[in-house]
């Protein structure tokens, strides 16, 4: 079953210059749908509307990656990476200590550590208070620190590069934060 996106590009993929209004009238959705789904693929740099005459045109060589499409870039699976498993149980957990992570990911002790600590440094996990009552923590024998994910940005692990941190969820390069 393909979604309304995947339709309207194909349709867009047949047509030389059109309106919104024949977009609609070919998918059967109403004008403000199809409104819609031509903003969605003018964010993407598919198409481009003439501001005079108010029709829209397939850019030259433009190619979307949807779900369901053939495309020759179509993305590949995550890798089972420590570092990817890591941050899928911290997207499910959302408040977690090192030894969750080491039990829920199937990573060392030394992996999960270093990859929090990474991720606290660049604002995405802060330190909480452990789930016992009491004072924090920090420092005292048989307690252990807890964490608390504060960006969930999507399903792919941000990685350390040259510079920063890379997420690929947002496509961005992120430099270090200073936090409190």
């Amino acid at each position: 079953m393909t979604t309304l996106i995947q339709r309207a590009w194909q349709w867009v993929q047949s047509q030389s210059s059109f309106t919104s209004a024949e977009l609609g009238h070919a998918l059967g959705v109403t004008p403000w749908q199809a409104q819609r789904l031509l903003e969605s693929l003018q964010r993407k740099n598919a198409v481009l509307v003439d501001s005079q005459t108010q029709r829209h045109q397939r850019l030259p060589g433009a190619r979307l990656n949807l779900p369901g499409l053939a495309c020759k870039s179509q993305s590949k699976p995550l890798a089972s990476t420590g570092q990817q498993r890591a941050w899928q149980s911290m997207r499910i957990l959302r408040r977690f200590g090192l030894r969750d992570l080491v039990a829920t990911a199937d990573i060392s002790y030394s992996t999960a550590r270093n990859y929090v600590a990474m991720l606290a440094q660049y604002g995405y996990l802060k330190r909480s208070t452990p789930a016992a009552k009491g004072p924090v923590s920090r420092g005292r024998a048989g307690c252990y620190n807890h964490y608390l994910l504060l960006k969930d940005t999507g399903p792919i692990a941000p990685q350390r590069s040259k510079t920063g941190l890379y997420d690929r969820n947002l496509d961005q390069e992120l430099r270090h934060v200073e936090l409190d």
